[in-house]
């Protein structure tokens, strides 16, 4: 599969589907459940966007070898900790995921978050307080703003 697609460092043309991509599939977690939609949408989509601006955030895409804007999936860590990714349905299972978190400069050991229906690498362990300080917010605060 990677000879069909490329690994490259996130632009700002792809913050579209990475903002709303995120927002669709964290809106299906037990961090937010209970949450009014639109209450979640004001609160969720700045602190996310303010935490991939995180210095130490680092933001990568598949794309399609043939062309650069046909995104894949994309993968957010932070130094080795894996924020969140998120693969195109059809590309799922077709190592699209592991590419991306081949392409990183170090070993990702950690996850902070994780969909409903995602399995983490058995090898990951999870840090949950991660997503915490990016997001500037403790597990349940989120709910009483």
């Amino acid at each position: 599969m990677s000879n069909l697609m490329d690994v490259r460092p996130a632009v700002a043309d792809d913050l579209d589907l990475i903002i709303h991509s995120f927002l669709m599939g964290f809106w299906n977690t037990p961090s937010v459940r209970g949450m009014d939609r639109d209450r979640y949408f004001e609160v969720v989509r700045p602190r996310f966007k303010n935490a991939l601006a995180s210095s130490d955030m680092r933001v990568v895409v598949a794309c399609a070898a043939d062309d650069p804007s046909t995104l894949l999936g994309w993968a957010a860590t932070h130094g080795t900790t894996l924020l969140w990714a998120y693969v195109r349905k059809p590309m799922r299972g077709t190592g699209v995921f592991r590419t991306m978190l081949a392409n990183q400069p170090f070993p990702i050991t950690g996850y902070a978050l994780i969909g409903l229906g995602s399995t983490p690498p058995k090898h990951m362990e999870f840090r949950p307080w991660v997503a915490w300080s990016l997001f500037a917010v403790g597990p349940m605060v989120l709910e009483r703003e």
